[in-house]
């Protein structure tokens, strides 16, 4: 998926990011390419498709726990203190950028 240098998107991590365009929500992995005529363009890939902000965030969440689970040895305790987390830090960052501007 290509998009246009203006297109804004949220960025998650160095890695993740949401975009949108008229009809869904794209959560994906942002890759910058030089095009043969020089300009820059901005591709994502592993995309996956969503119909609001938060279930792409919560598609990412669900990424980042099992990225952690995979990576990480502990106890049950410690996981799941450190998915809340995850989760708490994500969720609340949507909530916040839902709030409206006044």
């Amino acid at each position: 998926m290509g998009l246009q240098k203006e297109e804004i998107m949220i960025k998650l991590t160095d890695e993740w990011a949401i975009t949108a365009d008229e009809f869904q929500y794209i959560l994906g992995r942002p890759v910058k390419r030089i095009r043969k005529d020089g300009r820059c363009s901005i591709e994502m890939h592993d995309v996956s498709y969503h119909r609001s902000l938060e279930k792409a965030a919560e598609r990412f969440m669900k990424q980042q726990h099992r990225s952690w689970v995979k990576e990480n040895e502990t106890d049950l305790k410690g996981a799941v203190e450190a998915l809340q987390g995850i989760t708490d830090e994500l969720l609340g960052s949507v909530r916040r950028a839902k709030r409206p501007l006044t």
